[in-house]
């Protein structure tokens, strides 16, 4: 087991929704979240929570808790180096109603860590989504409008030297996070 890879807190509930993301450093969580404050007051719709902010890796959905050894078993074989994460963009996908931020340009470290982890989920069983990664971070929900004219960014960035294993519970005033695991990016 690699250094970094350790199950936090008690087994997971029967059926938990699963996914593996990149979590912001405490400051640039802060800067997303003034971000998404200041769309939610010109675009209208929901800011993220400043401690659910994170970019999604790859969503596994519901897995069974007694699947969770020989996930953490697949996700060992993850090598990836450490990079700098720079969203720079804000995107809106009308069909759900989401503002979210973005690379203008992928860092190769960042797409060649998403390529491998769903390369190793694939094989181990996990059917993941089909289309291709685009790196985002969801700032708003429920924007009430289809058309939308987005403000500029003022870009965050933050290093990313870990990624990890989450838990997500849905609940009436939005998702809640649990951290199951996380693994270390290698130099």
């Amino acid at each position: 087991m690699r250094p970094d890879a350790r199950p936090s807190g008690p087994e997971l509930p029967t059926g938990a929704r699963l996914f593996f993301a990149l979590w912001p450093d405490r400051e640039s969580a802060r800067h997303l979240r003034q971000q998404a404050e200041q769309c939610a007051q010109r675009l209208g719709g929901r800011p993220m929570a400043e401690s659910t902010l994170h970019l999604t890796l790859a969503f596994l959905g519901e897995v069974a808790g007694e699947r969770l050894a020989t996930l953490h078993t697949l996700v060992e074989r993850v090598e990836t180096q450490p990079f700098r994460l720079r969203l720079d963009c804000l995107g809106f996908w009308p069909h759900n109603r989401i503002v979210w931020a973005g690379c203008k340009r992928m860092d190769p470290a960042l797409e060649a860590l998403a390529t491998r982890l769903a390369d190793v989920l694939r094989e181990g069983g996990y059917a993941l989504e089909k289309r291709r990664f685009v790196p985002h971070l969801t700032l708003l929900r429920k924007v009430p409008s289809d058309h939308v004219e987005l403000p500029a960014m003022m870009p965050v960035e933050w290093g990313c030297e870990r990624f990890v294993l989450v838990g997500s519970e849905l609940k009436p005033q939005g998702p809640g996070y649990r951290e199951i695991a996380g693994w270390p990016l290698l130099h």
